[in-house]
């Protein structure tokens, strides 16, 4: 929306408020005579940088300029659009159901976030590369994408907010709460963080967890060696932390642990 609203004198505003989620494509084409085109099936908002005025393609630079430097650029490559008309065009009955149960819960960004999640989860477990995909949704939503992709990718928003919302509302929030702004309930290790980094992280989470009255985290890991990672650091922290393992097997080819942190 920012950025849209900042090529106004290029896009009108009205079209900004209209299709704030849109994003935008830049295009050397010389087969449009307009300023910018909007396609309502790939939303994306294209700006024909030849067709622009000198004063125009002044605003635009300034625009990417300072939206480069705040981290707020979010412009598409031309090899990324086909990737995007098999996300928009997605279409999964089960997953339709999880969306429209969030759709008046969770705010505009967060329930995006997640529509773009459980596209890359039917993409995880059909066995094909996410690696793009995940670095897309870290790129546009930040760290939070980051974490609902992966308590989507886990089973979280069926498996458990959607009991919990049913309910209790209020405890849901709560629940909410800690696992995406506090970052307690789910701890997810990947492949560039260290040992050492992983037992200080369960070490903090186990801290705040006592202080907000939670009894159990959850570690995911995916893969061997985010496994054995999971379990060097557990065995190190043996005698200081009670739990429990669970093995979670999402597919019979993918390599899921999840252990259970049940507290003291």
């Amino acid at each position: 929306m920012d950025i849209i609203y900042s090529l106004k004198e290029i896009v009108p505003a009205h079209i900004g408020n209209k299709y704030p989620q849109y994003q935008i494509k830049l295009s050397t084409s010389q087969t449009n005579a307009n300023s910018y085109n909007i396609d309502t099936g790939k939303k994306t908002i294209t700006i024909f940088v030849n067709n622009l005025s000198p004063k125009e393609s002044r605003i635009l630079s300034k625009v990417i300029k300072s939206n480069f430097e705040l981290g707020k650029l979010c412009l598409i490559e031309e090899s990324k659009i086909p990737l995007l008309e098999k996300l928009y065009s997605y279409d999964d009955k089960d997953d339709n159901k999880i969306l429209e149960f969030f759709k008046k819960i969770l705010s505009t960004s967060d329930w995006s976030a997640l529509r773009d999640s459980l596209f890359l989860r039917k993409e995880f477990k059909s066995h094909k590369g996410v690696d793009g995909l995940k670095g897309d949704i870290i790129s546009r939503y930040g760290e939070r994408g980051n974490i609902i992709s992966n308590l989507c990718t886990a089973g979280y928003f069926e498996g458990v907010m959607m009991p919990l919302y049913n309910n209790s509302q209020k405890e849901f929030w709560e629940y909410y709460g800690n696992t995406l702004d506090r970052g307690i309930t789910a701890f997810f290790v990947n492949s560039k963080m260290t040992e050492d980094f992983v037992r200080k992280e369960m070490s903090r989470r186990v801290e705040a967890a006592k202080k907000y009255g939670i009894y159990s985290i959850d570690i995911h890991g995916i893969g061997k060696a985010n496994i054995s990672k999971i379990k060097a650091c557990i065995k190190s922290e043996d005698g200081k932390i009670k739990f429990k393992e669970k093995h979670i097997q999402l597919d019979k080819h993918l390599n899921v642990l999840v252990v259970e942190i049940i507290l003291k």
